[in-house]
């Protein structure tokens, strides 16, 4: 499905979707999923990155503790506008959601429930990171605190 009927379904926002795409948290359909480059990193995690090559650390080192490859590392080093400011959402990119040739990413039935679980466990102040985690696993209870678990009902009638 199009960008616009998933972000309908999944009752989320551009941005959220933007966001998550980038962190990895969901995948467009056809888009390689094996490589630890697959995803960009999160904002978050950009600045992480240039904080550590302000301390000194080297573009190989960052990449390993990152697990993506040294292009990556250099890429958000040395091409700021590539990637968003975590300080400033303005500033990602206007194309995220668009593969390198132009043409609009398709998105899975199963990535919409995803997104949907997402975004009504964010919505009740789950972290981003854990409802994406709890959010795969609909059918299981997961362990957010000791003794205190979360299970998410796969579907909600609106």
């Amino acid at each position: 499905m199009r960008k616009p009927e998933f972000l309908e379904r999944a009752g989320i926002t551009f941005r959220q979707l933007d966001y998550w795409a980038r962190a990895g948290y969901i995948t467009p359909e056809g888009a390689e999923t094996t490589s630890s480059d697959a995803r960009s990193l999160a904002p978050d995690q950009v600045h992480e990155v240039r904080t550590l090559v302000a301390e000194g650390f080297t573009k190989t080192e960052i990449a390993e503790r990152f697990h993506v490859s040294y292009g990556t590392v250099r890429d958000v080093v040395e091409h700021r506008r590539a990637y968003a400011d975590d300080r400033d959402p303005s500033r990602i990119a206007e194309h995220a959601n668009t593969p390198k040739s132009g043409h609009a990413r398709l998105w899975t039935e199963a990535e919409c429930a995803v997104a949907e679980r997402m975004g009504r466990l964010v919505r009740a102040g789950i972290e981003v990171a854990t409802a994406a985690e709890i959010a795969r696993r609909p059918d299981e209870q997961i362990e957010i605190g000791p003794g205190v678990f979360v299970q998410v009902a796969p579907e909600v009638s609106r």
